[in-house]
């Protein structure tokens, strides 16, 4: 039987403050089969984030300023 997720708190690797990993948040990460940026098999679907939305958002900035194709 396979039951619908619950929420999940989850506490940020960098800032330490606590998250909710939603139950629709989890459905979409488990849908995600490939990483799209080493475009590796992800056969259990995507890994939970270990970032709350904040400091993910923060990192993105970053990675996008530095590692983008100009």
């Amino acid at each position: 039987m396979n039951s619908m997720p619950k929420d999940k708190t989850i506490k940020c690797i960098t800032c330490e403050d606590e998250f909710v990993f939603e139950a629709g948040e989890q459905e979409y990460f488990k849908s995600i089969k490939k990483d799209k940026f080493t475009g590796k098999e992800l056969p259990d679907g995507m890994p939970e984030p270990k970032r709350c939305p904040t400091c993910r958002a923060a990192k993105k900035a970053i990675r996008e300023k530095y590692f983008s194709k100009q």
